[in-house]
């Protein structure tokens, strides 16, 4: 064995050191792009909410079609009426603006 132990534990240590500094950028990179994955879920899910607000669910509405005022009771139909807009759109609609006021303001 050439060297001295003193030499040795040198490059022992020069090789922790560089070890370490590769799992730093590492983790650097991973945290990097799993920022980018975030700003770019934000933006999806704010479009999904512009297209939620655009989209033609109805309220007064049964989710079979029928009018909710005119609506047959659920003896003669085999379902209790349910509103469309109440069943569908309002719940996904509040659970994504509040995700989203998290992180942008704007929304």
């Amino acid at each position: 064995m050439n060297g001295t132990v003193a030499e040795w534990m040198i490059l022992g240590l020069i090789m922790f050191v560089v070890l370490l500094i590769v799992a730093y950028m590492v983790m650097e990179y991973k945290a990097d792009r799993a920022e980018e994955r975030a700003e770019e879920a934000i933006e999806k899910l704010a479009d999904l909410l512009y297209v939620l607000n655009q989209a033609h669910i109805e309220t007064g509405v049964c989710c079979c079609g029928d009018n909710m005022a005119t609506h047959d009771t659920g003896y003669n139909c085999g379902h209790s009426a349910l509103d469309m807009w109440d069943y569908h759109g309002e719940p996904v609609l509040q659970s994504a603006r509040l995700f989203v006021r998290q992180y942008k303001s704007d929304v």
